[in-house]
């Protein structure tokens, strides 16, 4: 992830608060501590307020709910490895818990 787009991630993340329900502790992945580490990381990652910024001369609006990541930028963050953070997403995606629209650049979560 290139040092604008990680300021930018960095920026979002510093700023307000979550809360977080109940509910999670029934989920059929809280006893995998990785699982539940990435999700509460994603939701702390996420804007709690529509921004702009640049990338690649154009203007990306990142909504309420959404933020920029890429697969090594999340594993460097948590310290869980590229590939079970691809298959946390892929599970997470698949419970409807996010959407990702990937680049080859980045990916957006929503």
């Amino acid at each position: 992830m290139g040092a604008r787009l990680w300021l930018f991630a960095w920026y979002c993340m510093e700023n307000g608060w979550i809360k977080l329900h109940r509910k999670l502790v029934k989920k059929g992945y809280y006893k995998r501590s990785t699982h539940v580490h990435l999700w509460i990381h994603i939701l702390l990652m996420a804007n709690h307020k529509p921004k702009e910024f640049m990338w690649n001369g154009k203007i990306i609006l990142i909504k309420e709910g959404q933020f920029i990541t890429g697969r090594k930028h999340l594993a460097d963050e948590t310290g869980i490895s590229q590939g079970i953070v691809e298959r946390i997403l892929g599970m997470l995606e698949n419970e409807q818990q996010i959407e990702q629209q990937k680049t080859t650049k980045y990916r957006l979560i929503t």
